[in-house]
């Protein structure tokens, strides 16, 4: 065991002040990966395992069954869960939009969370790809750029955002 394992705190509560700096911790993880294929120290595969480990867990937190992470309410915040889910199908449509018609309602609950989480991913690649291709890219751009995008999501994800 390491030594950052040995002071790792046994449980994370994400709220308003961290849930962006998490999400947007997710999204430098991203870039940690991409960089990672293209030097060659990790296969394309891996990264793809990574993403679906990254999306896995972000619906865990969702739905509130994450062992050690654990999404904090606050006044005028859906419970993670069940009345999560239905917020966002409410009002973020645009998480869902890729899938049949009808299949919000009534369907696997973790599955849609699932869903939600893969359109926060998708939306992180589209980012950076957008972002990468910017002539006038600095640290500065990034890092900025970066935190509004863990800022929008986190809205978006406590179904605090604005509408799709």
């Amino acid at each position: 065991m390491t030594e950052a394992t040995e002071k790792a705190p046994e449980n994370c509560v994400l709220n308003d002040e961290n849930l962006p700096g998490f999400l947007a911790g997710i999204c430098l993880g991203v870039v940690a990966n991409v960089r990672d294929v293209r030097e060659k120290k990790i296969r394309p595969e891996e990264a793809a395992d990574r993403d679906d480990a990254t999306v896995r867990m972000l619906a865990q937190i969702l739905m509130g069954e994450h062992e050690r992470i654990r999404l904090e309410t606050s006044p005028g915040m859906p419970k993670p869960g069940p009345e999560l889910l239905e917020a966002l199908v409410e009002r973020e449509p645009g998480l869902f939009a890729h899938l049949p018609a009808g299949s919000t309602r009534g369907g696997n609950p973790r599955a849609l969370m699932v869903e939600a989480a893969r359109s926060f991913l998708s939306d992180t690649y589209s980012t950076l790809r957008a972002l990468w291709r910017s002539p006038s890219l600095t640290n500065d751009l990034m890092d900025s750029t970066i935190a509004e995008f863990g800022t929008k999501w986190a809205a978006r994800l406590t179904a605090r955002g604005e509408l799709s």
